[in-house]
């Protein structure tokens, strides 16, 4: 929020503090596109990490699933909080945020549009169309399901010894309303390790039916 800016008039690219003109903007190019490039040969080796650890989709369909059931009051909360959120930091790539209020307290039509338009865009996707927007439509899911292979990490529900209780705590908490136990080696499954917290909790530390398994470190041992 705020720490990286395209000032369109002053003619600047600013990043964390320091400011690049359009000609040496090549700085933090590099850096993002380091970062993008690491995201993916992660998301060959560990699955789709950036829908478990950055999206903003998966924290808030963990949030509205912790501490008991879903319901449309906590959706809309945490949907709009988020929602607020990611609103202010998309218009701040382009409008600094003092420019921004600057422009609402003066009346702008135009500003208050724009935010208004992202805001009700990003409220509907999170409060109507939760999972079903990851599955069917995110590119970045899309993106990190290209580049998986027989090689990628996938969690495993393994119950030998039958000492499951089928408490289904795991297909409480899983952010996808998947059923744990039977798709959590699947497409779908980001690889949150929510079903394996939820499993020890149930039958205590070490004995979760839940493993990762990492086909690279295995062949190689």
């Amino acid at each position: 929020m705020g720490y990286f800016c395209f000032d369109i008039d002053a003619e600047v690219v600013r990043a964390f503090g320091k400011e690049y003109g359009y000609a040496t903007m090549f700085t933090p190019f590099f850096i993002l596109m380091a970062v993008v490039i690491y995201i993916g040969v992660m998301s060959m080796k560990k699955g789709r990490i950036f829908c478990s650890h950055i999206c903003p989709m998966h924290l808030y369909l963990e949030l509205i699933k912790s501490k008991g059931k879903s319901t449309w009051l906590k959706r809309i909360g945490w949907g709009l909080v988020l929602s607020l959120l990611i609103t202010q930091s998309l218009v701040a790539f382009f409008v600094p945020v003092s420019a921004q209020f600057s422009l609402l307290r003066s009346g702008s039509l135009m500003m208050s549009g724009v935010l208004g338009a992202i805001l009700l865009l990003f409220l509907i996707l999170f409060v109507v169309y939760k999972d079903t927007f990851c599955k069917k439509a995110c590119p970045y899911n899309f993106m990190q399901l290209m580049l998986r292979s027989d090689r990628t990490r996938i969690m495993e529900f393994r119950n030998p010894d039958h000492t499951c209780t089928n408490c289904k705590k795991c297909d409480e908490v899983c952010p996808y309303d998947l059923q744990a136990r039977f798709e959590s080696h699947g497409l779908d499954c980001s690889n949150c390790n929510l079903c394996q917290d939820a499993c020890t909790e149930e039958l205590g530390a070490g004995n979760s039916l839940f493993h990762r398994h990492d086909p690279v470190i295995e062949s190689e041992t």
